[in-house]
């Protein structure tokens, strides 16, 4: 039987159809994928499920019956409940008052407390976890949060639960972990809707999914019955055979981002620490090499990376670059020295968001654009424009805020800068994290031209299938280097980057 079924869903905002018409059915019981490029309409689909936004037109049905949502409120007392990206958790509570948050239980007009720790270990115990409910949930790992926000979820008696890229901060084996949850709690015929731009992770967990392009649904594929590369043409409405992301997909050897390293040493590190984030790293970085550092998330391969871009402070070891010693007490030292960042969290740290394209992307050339401190707008403007056209990023103009934008084109603005500033390093940390498979791409085809133009690229990523393709790969393990590999010495599944992570 069909839980969840949309019939020719549409939504418009200022004349920009999001969705055109989306008709989908899920089973319950099953897990279901939605899968698209940013802005094809996969948000706004999960807004409008979740009560946040109603749609212009079309029909909900729950169990067979049409529902209809105003607000939050009414798809989760429907049964609908969503988990988002980012956890929706007060830090400072305890575990137990997640769960029970905004209706916590009474007897004689005060909370009982014994009744809501008693509950709230067995709302976990059906997730798998053994918690102590009493704790702040703000001491535990992102995984048992990922735990807790699933346990409130099913004890408000979810009948549906819509997943927002779940995983996108946890490591890989606490992403085994949810995903042995989730088919627990599907088996119990909770019905799930997943999102992921992640194909392995749709083809491991889920059992059907539709792909949305352009707020259409553009197709509707069994797991069992297609291959990865079908959605992603599915999805780009064009086959991306012989391309860095097609070869990912098929487990093949992706080709090099890079020309090959010269055997000019241009960054040397030694004994480089951060307290207990990052111990003792040496390595040698050469001009025009694109070098990978990877390690399951929490290894240590982002703090290294701010250490290198200045975003960090060391506690010991030195830097030098042209073979001359530097200290970056902040990233404008880096910046002085040619060094741009693309940092994990863009939103938090790559951008004004309310600032336009132009103006986020002049931020670090500011004398370039300016006389007597006073920004030239038409100058900044031609600038901002050459690279839009550069880059292919997708804005009405430049003038166009930087929130406004999907995440690849957010990415592409932040790169933007860097080369307006003519940067000769990138230090690139997760620069694909949340972008769909078409945005990864032309990243990688960005930095490829980046790297075979002269500029050398440092990338920092736990997804190990962007490091090995790298020129040279580093492992990192607990914050230490654990393992080097050459891009040739690598198989094409990354068993021997895998077997130093274990």
């Amino acid at each position: 039987m069909d839980e969840l079924q949309l019939e020719g869903i549409t939504k418009g905002y200022l004349g920009v159809q999001a969705l055109k018409g989306v008709s989908l059915s899920v089973k319950r019981g099953s897990i279901h994928a939605l899968a698209g490029q940013n802005g094809a309409g996969k948000s706004t689909l999960v807004k409008i499920l979740s009560g946040a936004e109603t749609p212009d037109g079309g029909t909900i049905r729950l169990g067979g019956e049409i529902v209809r949502f105003r607000e939050p409120n009414d798809a989760q007392a429907a049964g609908i409940q969503t988990i988002y990206q980012e956890l929706s958790l007060v830090p400072s509570l305890s575990v137990a008052e997640n769960i029970f948050l905004g209706r916590l239980p009474r007897k004689g007009g005060a909370v009982d407390w014994q009744r809501m720790y008693a509950e709230a270990r067995t709302a976990l115990a059906r997730v798998g976890f053994d918690l102590d409910v009493r704790r702040p949930v703000a001491s535990f790992s992102v995984a048992e949060q990922q735990a807790v926000e699933l346990a409130k979820a099913l004890h408000k008696d979810a009948r549906v639960l819509l997943l927002d890229e779940p995983t996108s901060t946890l490591p890989a084996p606490d992403v085994q972990k949810l995903f042995a949850v989730l088919r627990r709690v599907a088996a119990e015929g909770v019905t799930l809707l997943y999102i992921s731009h992640r194909m392995d992770e749709l083809y491991s967990l889920c059992d059907s999914v539709t792909v949305l392009r352009d707020g259409i649904a553009a197709a509707e594929l069994t797991i069992a019955d297609s291959h990865p590369s079908d959605v992603v043409t599915a999805m780009v409405g064009q086959s991306l055979e012989g391309s860095i992301a097609d070869a990912a997909l098929r487990g093949e050897r992706s080709p090099r981002l890079g020309a090959g390293p010269s055997e000019d040493v241009l960054l040397s590190v030694r004994g480089l620490s951060e307290d207990d984030k990052v111990s003792a790293v040496d390595f040698d970085l050469y001009r025009g090499e694109v070098l990978g550092i990877t390690g399951l998330i929490g290894s240590g391969q982002s703090e290294l990376a701010g250490l290198l871009a200045g975003a960090r402070r060391s506690s010991e070891g030195s830097i030098r670059l042209d073979d001359k010693k530097v200290a970056f007490s902040a990233p404008r030292d880096a910046i002085r020295r040619g060094i741009g960042l693309l940092p994990q969290d863009r939103k938090a740290e790559g951008f004004i968001p309310d600032l336009g394209v132009a103006a986020n992307i002049s931020l670090a050339s500011l004398p370039m654009f300016s006389r007597f401190s006073v920004i030239d707008g038409r100058k900044e403007k031609k600038a901002a424009q050459e690279m839009v056209k550069r880059m292919g990023m997708k804005v009405s103009s430049v003038n166009q805020p930087m929130k406004t934008l999907s995440g690849g084109t957010q990415q592409k603005g932040i790169l933007a800068r860097w080369l307006v500033r003519d940067a000769r390093i990138l230090i690139c940390d997760e620069p694909t994290r949340g972008v769909d498979v078409g945005a990864k791409e032309d990243m990688y085809e960005l930095l490829r031209d980046f790297a075979r133009g002269g500029g050398t690229v440092v990338i920092a990523s736990s997804e190990i299938s962007e490091a090995m393709m790298c020129d040279r790969v580093l492992v990192m393990a607990r914050g230490r280097v654990v393992a080097e590999f050459d891009h040739d010495e690598i198989d094409p599944h990354g068993q021997a980057i895998l077997q130093r992570l274990a």
